[in-house]
């Protein structure tokens, strides 16, 4: 048996988008990868130097802080000019309030858990992708958290809005 029979050649490779470095980097690992997926809770705990399970700083974890919401958009940019493949798992996937954020980059693949999926589905198919956009771009013009929070309120996105 030849060692090239030992594996398949269409195997598609993919990154983790997970660390800040890898953002540093988004353009250079779309441009050599298959696709990439965005791990969000360990993009965000790392992004921030928040570990999310300790009491003591876990208010510090906001999906919804600047850098996390320009580290997102900077990988799908990165992998939509390479005409690759681009999704997100993690909390953040089927967070009703960021899921217009999400759609507006241009995020079209979430690994969520079944139980989020008809949630995550309804809203979706409830959302302009126009609208989306607008919130995606005015969301990413904000650089302070207090800013993004009283977006979220006026657009009834914040955390306790009702989806």
């Amino acid at each position: 048996m030849c060692s090239s029979d030992l594996f398949n050649r269409d195997t598609r490779l993919g990154v983790m988008m997970e660390l800040p470095s890898a953002v540093e980097v988004a353009d250079e690992l779309a441009r050599e990868a298959d696709f990439l997926s965005i791990g969000s809770n360990d993009l965000i705990q790392y992004m921030l130097a928040v570990d999310r399970t300790n009491e003591k700083v876990s208010n510090l974890y906001l999906a919804h802080h600047p850098a996390i919401l320009r580290s997102i958009n900077r990988i799908v940019a990165a992998a939509q000019m390479h005409g690759k493949d681009v999704s997100i798992c993690g909390d953040l996937s089927a967070d009703p309030r960021m899921l217009p954020f999400l759609l507006g980059v241009g995020l079209r693949s979430f690994s969520i858990d079944i139980v989020n999926a008809p949630t995550v589905q309804r809203l979706v198919n409830a959302t302009e992708l126009k609208d989306a956009e607008q919130i995606a771009d005015q969301m990413l013009n904000f650089g302070r958290i207090s800013e993004i929070e009283a977006y979220l309120i006026d657009r009834n996105l914040a955390p306790d809005a009702e989806a």
